[in-house]
């Protein structure tokens, strides 16, 4: 099955976060945002996985910021739901 592209739900350690992909090319690789922030990432169709990196810039209040880089793989899933098919994502830190 082809990584549908729009809004999914992840669940991060029990988190629900939106994550957006928009459809990967020819050669899986797809971008989108989590947390608000720009990603790039890689689908494995048989596997039914992501794996994507994300780095979040964090502000204090006084210098320096900071940032956090993380890396994700994901586990493409879906769950019904009332009869409508319901997109859900797990995914945790690797």
């Amino acid at each position: 099955m082809p990584l549908p592209a729009g809004t999914w739900k992840a669940n991060v350690n029990g988190t629900e976060i939106d994550l957006i992909i928009e459809a990967p090319n020819r050669q899986g690789i797809f971008t989108g945002k989590f947390l608000l922030a720009d990603i790039k990432g890689f689908w494995e169709e048989s596997s039914q996985t992501i794996t994507f990196s994300v780095t979040i810039f964090l502000r204090a209040r006084l210098p320096p910021s900071r940032c956090s880089r993380d890396i994700f793989i994901a586990l493409l899933q879906t769950q019904s739901q009332d009869a409508m098919s319901r997109q859900r994502l797990l995914a945790w830190y690797n």
